[in-house]
């Protein structure tokens, strides 16, 4: 994907999301138990963008608590929506970087920064904003179409900076969580240090599932080869707007800097996985029969949901 990031203009900012004080509705620094009323804004969420704002400030709180985000990072949040979790991330890194496709969305986080006496630069394609040491770059972008690696040169170029990969902390939408999660495998793992995501929980037992198991399949096996993945915590229905059907559930995935899966591999590895789980109640040697796989004796029966990462891996590179 290098270079052929898609381009987007910066709109202007609607006077209509600023309140008489000359902030943004949503701006409290008490921070009430709902992080976001679901009447502020006047932000209908869009159901083709699967938007369901994340509300409960204590959510937020824990979240960025968590130990793998740290000050000095580089951190990436996808879809800030109404802010819950951005007003959080703001107190903790001096470094940010900020995707928001829907247009209202990222009218609104604007205007907290012109409203909060941020020194805001609107480029073509992009906004930076700096405040007292600390470093935003915003973008009206689809995080599907983002190039990881250029949005990283942008903020050095931006800032001065130097940074080489990022955190990326996000409440995903449900309807391309799992493709966010495949393209950050397959197209920006270089770039990136850590996913800490909000998604539907059975994406999350997914990813964490063991072998022999209803859950366990391609998305598990590259997951858990690329990165260290823990499920942190779930989050009932009742902390997001509207209230999903099912149950989210908070998901730490620490990269893996010495995984035996190498970047160059991931795709043709991820091509195998699907033709492998695709027939995954038959035995390895019906699954690959008239293929240049070659199946060790010893697992010729097994089917491939009985194997270990490691081993389905194995059984790729020969």
């Amino acid at each position: 994907m290098g270079g052929s990031s898609k381009q987007f203009k910066v709109s202007k900012i609607p006077s209509s999301n600023i309140n008489q004080r000359g902030r943004p509705e949503i701006l409290d620094k008490k921070f009430s138990k709902k992080a976001v009323d679901k009447s502020s804004n006047n932000i209908i969420p869009k159901k083709s963008l699967g938007q369901n704002f994340l509300t409960n400030a204590d959510i937020c709180e824990k979240i960025v608590a968590l130990p793998n985000l740290i000050e000095g990072d580089l951190v990436c949040e996808i879809g800030p929506g109404q802010m819950a979790l951005t007003n959080f991330l703001l107190q903790k890194t001096q470094n940010l970087i900020i995707i928001e496709k829907d247009i209202e969305c990222y009218n609104l986080v604007l205007a907290h920064f012109t409203a909060s006496n941020y020194v805001v630069r609107l480029q073509e394609a992009f906004v930076c904003a700096t405040k007292n040491n600390q470093n935003i770059l915003l973008l009206n972008a689809d995080a599907l179409q983002i190039d990881v690696q250029n949005i990283i040169a942008t903020f050095n170029a931006s800032f001065n900076t130097s940074f080489k990969e990022l955190k990326i902390v996000a409440n995903l939408p449900y309807n391309i969580a799992t493709l966010l999660v495949y393209k950050w495998c397959e197209l920006d793992l270089p770039f990136l240090q850590s996913l800490t995501i909000m998604i539907q929980k059975e994406v999350a037992e997914r990813i964490t599932a063991k072998t022999n198991t209803k859950s366990y399949g391609k998305l598990s096996v590259l997951c858990q080869l690329l990165f260290a993945c823990k499920m942190a915590f779930d989050v009932s229905a009742a902390n997001f707007y509207p209230a999903p059907k099912v149950t989210s559930s908070l998901i730490v995935m620490q990269k893996n800097a010495d995984s035996i899966l190498k970047f160059d591999n991931v795709i043709p590895f991820a091509k195998f996985l699907t033709i492998a789980f695709a027939k995954k109640r038959k035995t390895l040697s019906n699954v690959f029969k008239g293929t240049n796989i070659n199946i060790n004796p010893s697992l010729a029966q097994k089917r491939i949901e009985d194997l270990h990462p490691t081993q389905i891996l194995q059984m790729f590179v020969g």
